[in-house]
């Protein structure tokens, strides 16, 4: 190897839990590679989505900015998303690498484009990864988790694989099911070997690379061998402490993700099949993350490899009363997310400063010793010098084509709320960890409730969120 800066892999799941990783404390999900990369890591405790939504968070991490800057404000097959793809600007994360010498190269779920050949009338191309300047797989749109795709089909066919589910239950909006077969037929396994090849492939051309592997699961449908499924087949898994709804909770906005057709939700038959297969997934995921570090480690390249390991967002998976999926709430479940960063250079530790996906972006130019572009709202998670953030904020502008504002503020341990055409909340995580008691409606927490909407109209401004003077004139009005 002739150069000496340092390559960048970026591992990212999508909608995973923080309690799905050993490393944070899960007592049931097994994630041993995980843990080991958290445990040569800086771990840290406080990470939040910018969105907790696919297409508005990944186009974050290529470009450090909030959706409200970006233009992906949901998924790019809804009719509320500002821009249906993802602007190409100079400004963008392989633009700027690739215009410093690296090699960038992206494999897996991509969401920031349509893979509709027609879109509202118009005929057009839809825009992959290379069309952004990166090499690899190239999955159009969602990707369907990447099982249609001639590349798959071929690898199928040329080793002589047969994906069959043989047990599927479920709705389309949370299936599970099993295929016989130890995973190595599977997508996933599919798409990490693409990505060893890639690095074998930059690693011959010299020059330093970014690679950003992106896996589908565990987001559902729930899919999963099951020679993993055999491991959390008879696991019995208790309740989440917030599966019952608080009074103070169940309101309009919250029904939008309510697992359909159950009035009242049930843990033994709706829930915990599913999670135990979803913790299989997880697994079956991790073993595959495990791939990707034996091979930095075999080959050496460890020492010369910044490895970042995140996910989109959360998962409500039945808390607060059998919400499903994501968005339409403030909750911890969907905002708060896993992060870990190994640097050849840095000590393993843990950060319990806030931290959000917007600073991926300049830690990763930090990192290769590039200059952050004017106009990103993140700061390096390398830089020693800057105060750690008193503040964190997610936003939330709709999905399914049903827009809404919601933007929420994390500060110490207190987070609120607001949501544009709804009740406001507010919890203290020091007492209420799970978010159960809603006291926006507290007297004794006027104060404090005061002092984070200040702060959160204060950011709005700062990044130039549009919202920010209806927000404005909301708060003179004094609504909560």
């Amino acid at each position: 190897m002739t150069h000496n800066r340092l390559n960048v892999l970026m591992i990212v799941t999508d909608e995973q839990r923080i309690d799905e990783l050993g490393a944070y404390g899960s007592t049931l999900c097994r994630t041993p590679n995980l843990d080991r990369l958290a445990g040569e890591s800086i771990l840290f405790r406080n990470a939040y989505t910018s969105c907790p939504l696919c297409s508005p968070a990944r186009a974050t991490l290529l470009t450090g900015q909030y959706p409200h800057a970006h233009g992906v404000t949901s998924n790019t097959e809804d009719l509320g998303c500002c821009v249906q793809e993802l602007n190409d600007t100079p400004e963008l994360l392989p633009r700027q690498l690739t215009q410093h010498g690296y090699n960038c190269g992206y494999n897996g779920k991509w969401h920031l484009g349509t893979s509709q050949g027609m879109m509202y009338g118009s005929s057009r191309k839809a825009a992959v990864p290379s069309d952004f300047g990166f090499e690899g797989l190239d999955f159009p749109g969602h990707g369907g988790i990447g099982r249609g795709y001639p590349q798959y089909k071929e690898f199928l066919a040329r080793h002589g694989y047969n994906v069959h589910i043989t047990e599927k239950h479920g709705t389309d909006l949370l299936a599970y099911g099993t295929w016989h077969g130890s995973g190595k037929e599977g997508v996933d396994h599919f798409i990490t070997s693409e990505t060893i090849s890639l690095m074998e492939n930059f690693h011959r051309r010299e020059k330093p690379f970014y690679i950003q592997h992106n896996f589908w699961g565990p987001h559902q449908p729930y899919f999963v061998p099951d020679e993993y499924f055999h491991i959390y087949e008879n696991m019995e898994i208790p309740p989440w402490e917030n599966f019952i709804c608080s009074p103070e909770n169940a309101w309009s906005v919250h029904r939008l993700r309510k697992f359909p057709g159950k009035k009242k939700a049930v843990w033994k038959q709706t829930w915990e099949p599913r999670i135990r297969h979803k913790y299989a997934f997880m697994t079956y995921i991790d073993s595959q993350v495990g791939r990707l570090l034996d091979y930095l480690d075999e080959t050496g390249l460890r020492e010369n490899t910044l490895v970042l390991f995140t996910t989109d967002h959360g998962d409500n998976l039945g808390g607060h009363g059998g919400l499903l999926d994501k968005g339409f709430g403030h909750f911890e479940n969907t905002h708060h997310i896993p992060m870990l960063m190994r640097h050849p250079d840095l000590p393993p530790s843990e950060r319990n400063d806030l931290v959000s996906l917007v600073d991926i972006y300049p830690t990763i130019l930090e990192a290769c010793s590039i200059n952050c572009p004017k106009g990103r709202h993140g700061r390096s998670l390398l830089d020693q010098k800057v105060p750690a953030r008193e503040s964190v904020v997610v936003e939330f502008h709709g999905l399914h084509s049903v827009t809404l504002s919601m933007r929420t503020i994390r500060c110490g341990m207190q987070k609120y709320g607001w949501t544009a055409c709804g009740g406001d909340e507010f919890y203290d995580l020091s007492d209420d960890p799970y978010e159960i008691h809603n006291r926006i409606n507290d007297p004794k927490a006027l104060d404090q409730i005061r002092t984070l909407q200040n702060k959160l109209l204060a950011c709005m401004k700062d990044t130039g969120d549009q919202a920010a003077s209806l927000y404005s004139r909301w708060l003179e009005e004094g609504y909560t």
